[in-house]
């Protein structure tokens, strides 16, 4: 249908006309409506095809990947209990570290475990390079239990200004989350060597340099 006109009869009552190729089709308004409805229902249920860009988000995920190894790697040889980083690197620096930490396991969780939507970009979206889902198999991509409340838990507490961060947003402590984060690092090196072509080499060009420009001698006692 490619024109929409309103009609009126002899009796004053108006209706919609759609005239397409075929001929033309009147409804009264209401019908119009229900139309309308039916037809923007049904646009919203078609799923388009998803074709971002992997060599960039490649590229771009190296830069949480690497993070959360090196904040992970730092966590570890930080001697102490519960919030070491604090009681170590002093409160200001220890928070900055554990919110860093948190934000990165945020972001990877869903990247590894979340179908995409929209514009995100998730793991499955990198089974379009070849062999991709084969080295990389759904198998490594189930979510583990707490998962998701761990996700909403964090997104809460470190994205959003909401009544969540004093009503239940009690800081659960570094140990519990490291049980969420270490499975991680494990995905992290399925991923780096699931990856192919320009993709890799982007990956493995961006993660070359956060590792010449590392340098946590400075931070460890």
């Amino acid at each position: 249908m490619s024109k929409v006109t309103i009609a009126q009869d002899a009796a004053g009552t108006k209706h919609v006309v759609f005239h397409g190729e075929n001929g033309t089709l009147e409804l009264t308004p209401k019908e119009a409506r229900h139309l309308a409805n039916d037809l923007n229902q049904a646009a919203k249920a078609i799923v388009l095809p998803r074709s971002p860009d992997l060599t960039k988000a490649a590229e771009t995920i190296c830069f949480e990947m690497f993070h959360l190894r090196y904040y992970a790697d730092l966590y570890t040889k930080t001697k102490g209990k519960g919030r070491r980083f604090r009681t170590v690197y002093g409160e200001r620096i220890g928070q900055a570290f554990e919110y860093s930490l948190l934000l990165h396991l945020r972001v990877l969780l869903d990247f590894f475990f979340k179908e995409p939507k929209g514009d995100d970009v998730g793991v499955s979206d990198f089974d379009a390079l070849p062999g991709f889902d084969q080295a990389f198999p759904a198998t490594l991509r189930k979510a583990s239990n707490g998962v998701w409340t761990v996700s909403n838990h964090l997104n809460k507490r470190l994205a959003h200004f909401c009544e969540f961060r004093w009503k239940n947003g009690d800081h659960k402590g570094m140990d519990f989350y490291e049980q969420y984060w270490q499975p991680l690092l494990g995905l992290i090196d399925a991923f780096e060597k699931a990856l192919s072509g320009i993709p890799h080499q982007k990956y493995h060009d961006r993660l070359k340099k956060f590792q010449e420009n590392c340098d946590e001698q400075k931070f460890l006692k």
